[in-house]
């Protein structure tokens, strides 16, 4: 997989050829993102096209908020996934105010029809995107003018909700809330290369040993369900 910065760099890491795109934060790469990014990548191969990821940093809500927003995984570990996972080229592009100030269709005229040449793009059931927050139904129509194609993945569902960044985000909040010396954090299983869940103690940062998910909290449990985390049991 190649990584690029701008644009222009990832059109010329894809040989000037159209592409198959989505686009997302993609924090934690859940069973969700994969679903997307399997969609994409299928697709892709299906036309005989590179598969293009489109995401951001920072994460949009660290910029257009002042909460701090606790990532769940790292620059390196959403890489590491999205080149498990078959994408030929990463973009990330820097996420701005001055970048969220600008509409949906800018974007798709400029960054996706014109420079990436896009043929077709794959998105998330809730995606929206531009200062005017535009969801699937605008981002077709620009896709019939600018000339791609737009398709959505359904929702992912857990417990008759859809897995989201946020919700699981919320579930590890509360997991460590419960634990007075120990803390969940997410991380790469290095030799399954799938998203992990380790707890760690909060002083010394040591993974602990013995782990098994039927004899954790239940929160746990949920979360390893609902992001398709392996409970990493190593040292």
């Amino acid at each position: 997989m190649r990584v690029a910065f701008s644009a222009a760099r990832a059109a010329v890491c894809m040989g000037g050829r159209e592409a198959v795109c989505t686009i997302g934060n993609f924090d934690g790469v859940h069973r969700g993102h994969e679903a997307l990014i399997r969609r994409t990548t299928t697709r892709a191969h299906e036309l005989g096209l590179p598969s293009l990821l489109i995401t951001f940093e920072p994460h949009p809500a660290q910029v257009l908020s002042t909460r701090v927003v606790q990532g769940l995984s790292s620059r390196v570990q959403r890489l590491e996934r999205f080149a498990a996972l078959g994408v030929d080229v990463a973009l990330l592009l820097p996420f701005t105010r001055d970048f969220a100030s600008r509409r949906a269709e800018e974007f798709c005229r400029h960054v996706l029809a014109d420079t990436l040449r896009v043929r077709q793009l794959v998105l998330g059931y809730d995606f929206c995107m531009g200062s005017d927050q535009a969801g699937a139904e605008t981002l077709v129509g620009c896709g019939r003018e600018f000339g791609f194609d737009v398709s959505c993945v359904s929702a992912v569902m857990y417990e008759g909700v859809p897995v989201s960044s946020s919700r699981i985000r919320k579930a590890v909040e509360a997991l460590n809330k419960k634990m007075a010396n120990s803390e969940a954090v997410f991380g790469i299983h290095e030799d399954t290369n799938r998203v992990t869940i380790k707890i760690v103690d909060k002083n010394t940062k040591e993974i602990i040993k013995e782990l098994p998910p039927e004899k954790t909290l239940d929160m746990i449990a949920k979360v390893w369900e609902m992001a398709g985390i392996l409970i990493d049991e190593r040292r």
